[in-house]
């Protein structure tokens, strides 16, 4: 794969972007990927800057505000999870995870996993 190098830039872009993690100004032409002829095109690069000003300016308060308001709409969802929980391992089912929007339940280290899409799936186990 290749990469914009700052210096085969013709027009002399000075957009940086600072790495949150060791503070490096990396040059935004040096991170973007140019897989095909398409990707050089100045089009793409006026999107991915374009991109890159809407995100730097969003502030850690709305981020955290996001955060709340994320957390009391799923609270619900893990109450009555937990609840699917309890309510299976009284059945003798031993493990109960989601993965991919699906309940997963296995009674034990060698039984087959039984997916729960919907409510019908939910009745034949019961």
């Amino acid at each position: 794969m290749k990469y914009w190098c700052c210096k085969s830039t013709t027009g002399g872009a000075t957009d940086t972007i600072k790495c949150i993690k060791c503070n490096h100004q990396y040059h935004l032409q040096c991170i973007l990927p140019a897989r095909n002829k398409r990707d050089t095109s100045p089009d793409f690069k006026k999107s991915w800057t374009s991109l890159l000003e809407q995100v730097r300016s969003i502030i850690s308060t709305e981020i955290t505000c996001l955060k709340d308001e994320l957390r009391s709409s799923l609270a619900p969802l893990k109450n009555e999870l937990k609840a699917l929980k309890d309510e299976f391992s009284r059945k003798g089912y031993r493990y109960v995870w989601v993965k991919n929007c699906c309940i997963m339940v296995r009674r034990n280290d060698t039984s087959p996993v039984l997916h729960i899409i919907n409510v019908n799936d939910l009745k034949k186990i019961q």
